[in-house]
């Protein structure tokens, strides 16, 4: 103890101190005087306050250390401004309580420095520090102000308000900025991030002064770009964007510009802008917190199957199967390693003259049990020689499957424990080894054999279905473990992973939309990943690895909501943009100035891709809480082709592509004829996006009861490893974006929802790359449909937009 109070007092200590002191003190002090500068009610009070926030961050970095910088700067300030020592010293102390209030109320209940890590530690950060501990400030600085006869109780409410809301700014602003970038790890700098990051800011400044020098006077359209930023570059990106718009709005706000400064007071024009500002601040770090947390859980998740891969390929170092002969019928190829023996040497060598003489007997006699217990299973030391003549220790483990049709041999696992012999003299089995090891998984693991018969299943997979391992042991996994889809209705045994494992013998990999039943009857979601166990080509059971993603579940379902209400706030601001710039264009405003027409239309493309965005995340959100209308009928399917080839054939011509219809059958689909027609058109636009020469063919056929659709591209083709997220949400495909306009990555998967909520589907039929692709539409025929139901129309009540 003694030691540590030393420590704190030593000369070294008390430098660093010192310096850090001084250097906050001279930080503050000059962001007090440029915060005084925008003050017009009241010399000490002001809506723009950046100290605030400099001192709470200050404190939680550096601890109440620093606690003399924060009141000495607020003092000098102060004092150098309009205000007596009496008043200074007030108000300073005030600043003070409000900064070490703060930091006790976010370090205690929010992760102090850590505090936007979370999305709920952020909305605490902001409620303790922002919300409540500024208020102390106000009330004090009022309070002080009064007493020195520089303000008077009829100013009360715009002074307390002006002070509160500068402090408030100070600390959602500024102190998100210093706490994340001097709590993040090493920033890596690569060229083509740097010049993606260049560019992305450089839309926000233009954007920005846009909106803040009165040519696009919608500050809400900043927000957008700003959560583009976070979505791209974290949460430092975040916090660089909110001080971006926050300097380009201050400054054209105090100069009388901007959509805050119309009809207003000084004051009143930055209260207004401040309320944006911590809005726009909130909003960016809380999606770049979100979309954090989904990243890093994505990487946890790959951690783990990469442990969990790494386990099964080293379970046992060596096996073996033994005849009844005692000949070596098998070889794994990691018994190079043990004995310095290729496994093709080994085959038909008999077992026995591998072990040292010394221990030959004792082994052979061991063995000779084991041979008359059908199914049973052996620990046993011996020594052997390896191939190069040393000899080592192995421990092995024998199982008696001569009675198995599909070994007919003695399995023997055996691994070198010559080190452990060595230096250790312990002895640990290999099977209480591998369990040990299971059982430290997070992740669910599930061992069955060729029937489905539960063989191993380890801790964290019976806690999670509420079941005693030995309950389970022994089950088939389709019985003992019932599996739900999203409806609640049982998934039929042909439908189940391991079943189709076992058809198929390649991995699987489940969807999200697969529920476990809990012994108690309770369900959760689950994700598999089901792998085959083979041995000389034969599949002799499977492994399979679950986790229970109710949280992913629970952080999508957050997200969306997210995104719907996103969607909502921002369609109506883009539509009345969209709006504006049409009358501009129409000439309704005069004419256009020749300077001006081509940022205009650049406008006028960005804010049509964004309605168009904000017009997919609506149908997203709508489709996915059941409020889209989709009205079936019968209807002929070669005039709605007609139709949408003929509106997109301008864009073909003016890509010198070749657009085709091909097909004259009369055929009747039962479907809506609206969102039919919306689907085609968006398969066949991304055939025209990514074909830069040759044709685009769209042909139809019946085939049983459906009608297929085919549109058939000659462009750059699908890279395969994109196949699998390609009718995912938000999927951009990296092969293809090159030169090409960004979409919003929800075309393919609203189109293929869609589809399946007609009864329908679209997958990919085949794609090379290079040489192009072909999607297929398929959709029930309207005889079809009549066989099945009475009715010719069927309504699903979800509420469209156009756009």
């Amino acid at each position: 103890m003694e030691k540590k109070v030393a420590a704190n007092f030593s000369p070294r200590s008390f430098s660093k101190t010192l310096f850090i002191n001084v250097c906050i003190f001279v930080v503050y002090v000059i962001a007090g005087k440029l915060g005084l500068s925008f003050a017009s009610l009241n010399p000490s009070t002001s809506a723009i306050w950046p100290p605030t926030g400099i001192a709470l961050a200050s404190i939680l970095l550096f601890g109440y250390r620093v606690i003399p910088a924060i009141f000495l700067g607020a003092f000098v300030v102060n004092i150098t401004t309009a205000g007596t020592i009496g008043t200074s010293l007030g108000i300073a102390f005030g600043n003070t309580l409000e900064g070490t209030i703060g930091t006790y109320l976010v370090t205690k209940f929010a992760h102090g420095s850590h505090a936007f890590s979370t999305v709920l530690d952020i909305f605490k950060f902001i409620l303790l520090a922002a919300v409540l501990s500024t208020t102390i400030s106000a009330n004090v600085g009022f309070i002080t102000l009064l007493l020195g006869n520089l303000t008077s109780w009829h100013q009360f409410v715009p002074v307390w308000t002006t002070w509160w809301f500068g402090d408030a700014g100070g600390d959602i602003i500024i102190a998100p900025l210093i706490l994340i970038w001097a709590r993040s790890s090493k920033i890596h700098i690569y060229f083509r991030d740097t010049i993606n990051a260049l560019f992305a800011f450089f839309v926000l400044y233009v954007i920005t002064w846009l909106v803040f020098s009165g040519t696009l006077p919608y500050a809400y359209i900043c927000i957008p770009i700003t959560v583009w930023l976070a979505f791209w570059f974290g949460r430092r990106g975040a916090t660089i964007a909110s001080l971006i718009v926050s300097g380009i709005g201050i400054f054209y706000t105090i100069h009388g510009f901007g959509p805050f400064s119309v009809d207003h007071t000084l004051n009143q024009s930055l209260l207004l802008l401040q309320i944006f500002l911590c809005i726009l601040s909130v909003t960016a770090l809380t999606f770049a917190t979100l979309v954090h947390a989904i990243r890093k859980g994505e990487r946890a998740l790959a951690s783990h199957e990469a442990r969990f891969k790494a386990l099964i390929e080293k379970s046992f170092e060596a096996v073996v199967l033994i005849e009844a002969n005692s000949n070596i019928l098998y070889a794994s190829p990691s018994v190079k390693r043990v004995l310095g023996y290729d496994p093709e040497e080994l085959i038909g060598f008999t077992g026995f003259n591998l072990i040292a003489p010394v221990d030959r007997q004792f082994t052979i006699k061991t063995l000779a049990k084991l041979a008359l217990k059908p199914g049973a299973t052996m620990n046993v030391e011996y020594r052997v020689i390896r191939k190069d003549k040393r000899m080592i220790w192995v421990e092995a483990i024998g199982t008696n499957l001569l009675f198995d049709q599909e070994i007919n041999a003695v399995v023997v696992n055996f691994r070198d424990i010559t080190e452990e012999k060595t230096l250790e003299g312990i002895m640990l089995q290999e099977k209480t080894t591998d369990e040990a090891m299971l059982k430290s998984i997070g992740d669910g693991i599930i061992a069955t054999d060729h029937t489905g018969k539960i063989t191993m299943i380890n801790k964290s997979a019976s806690d999670t279905l509420g079941w005693r391992e030995k309950d389970l042991i022994g089950k088939l996994i389709m019985n003992a473990i019932p599996m739900k889809d999203e409806t609640g209705k049982d998934v039929p045994v042909d439908e189940r992973p391991i079943t189709k494992v076992l058809s198929l013998k390649r991995k699987v990999v489940t969807s999200r939309k697969h529920y476990y039943v809990k012994k108690d009857g309770s369900l959760f979601p689950v994700r598999f990943r089901v792998t085959p166990i083979e041995i000389e080509g034969k599949i002799v059971g499977i492994i399979e690895v679950f986790q229970d993603i109710t949280k992913e579940k629970e952080i999508d379902q957050m997200k969306d909501d997210f995104i719907s209400m996103a969607s909502h706030e921002l369609r109506t601001p883009m539509t009345a943009i969209n709006g504006l710039l049409s009358m501009i264009f129409d000439g309704d405003y005069g004419p256009i100035n020749t300077r001006l027409k081509h940022p205009l239309d650049n406008i006028q493309v960005s804010a049509k891709r964004q309605i168009h965005l904000i017009n997919d995340l609506l149908d997203v959100s709508r489709l996915q809480s059941g409020k889209i209308d989709i009205t079936i009928s019968d209807f002929l399917l070669q005039q709605t082709l007609d139709e949408t080839v003929k509106s997109l054939m301008p864009i073909a011509k003016q890509k010198n592509l070749t657009l085709t219809l091909v097909g004259k059958e009369n055929t009747f689909v039962h479907a809506d004829p609206q969102w039919t027609k919306n689907i085609i058109n968006n398969l066949i636009g991304n055939a025209l996006k990514f074909t830069d020469k040759g044709n685009i063919t769209v042909s139809y056929t019946t085939e049983h009861n459906v009608a297929r659709i085919a549109v058939t591209d000659t462009g750059s083709g699908i890279d395969p490893q994109d196949v699998e997220k390609l009718f995912g949400k938000f999927q951009q495909l990296n092969g293809q974006l090159a030169g090409k306009p960004p979409g919003s990555g929800l075309g393919l998967f609203l189109s293929r929802e869609l589809a399946r909520k007609m009864n329908g589907d679209i997958e990919l039929a085949k794609s090379t790359q290079g040489m192009g692709s072909t999607f297929v539409l398929t959709l029930p025929k309207a005889q079809a449909m009549r066989n099945t139901t009475n009715n010719d129309k069927k309504k699903i009540a979800f509420s469209s937009h156009t756009g």
